[in-house]
């Protein structure tokens, strides 16, 4: 009888945990941490399990209660009346146009070594800098890089060139291109 009793208390606990999972109570730690406005490491914004659930607290320091189904819609209720957001790969698509990166994910993927034109003696490369991405081209000359965190890329201090971002490959508007 007792081994009976056993088994209808673990059964019983594990139904209780499946319910919490699916009420979001732990799938929330897939949300919660630093999170990059716009992939730029100075525009910090973060995710936190508050007392009463999820908190978002943006880059300018507002903090909004946050809905999320455990899946991929977001919702900020306190900010714009109720700001909708697509969480997926470790991005967050907000309805006003804005996104949120984490920290690992976008940086690194554009971070790192590249060649002018395909070139190996041609060395350019793409870092962190102290006020977000910076570019270094063949010659030696630095610019601010900004990336959407998908294929749009621009070098601000060299006229605003665009750029088109492809894995392994940076196709720039004048014609020129980068590889790693």
């Amino acid at each position: 009888m007792k081994t009976k009793s056993l088994i209808f208390i673990i059964i019983g606990l594990f139904f209780s945990a499946c319910a919490l999972i699916e009420n979001g109570i732990w799938r929330s730690r897939g949300l919660e941490g630093a999170w990059y406005s716009g992939g730029a490491r100075d525009r910090v914004a973060g995710i936190s399990q508050g007392r009463d659930g999820l908190e978002a607290r943006n880059e300018n320091g507002q903090v909004s209660r946050l809905q999320w189904d455990g899946k991929r819609a977001v919702v900020a209720l306190d900010w714009d009346g109720g700001l909708r957001g697509d969480f997926s790969n470790n991005r967050i698509e907000w309805a006003n146009g804005s996104f949120w990166v984490r920290s690992d994910v976008q940086q690194t993927r554009l971070e790192g070594t590249w060649y002018s034109g395909g070139a190996r003696d041609k060395v350019a490369g793409i870092s962190q800098g102290r006020d977000g991405l910076e570019a270094r081209n063949e010659i030696g000359q630095v610019s601010r890089l900004q990336w959407d965190g998908r294929r749009a890329v621009e070098a601000l201090d060299w006229g605003g060139l665009r750029g088109d971002f492809n894995n392994n490959r940076i196709d720039w508007a004048n014609g020129s291109f980068w590889t790693r």
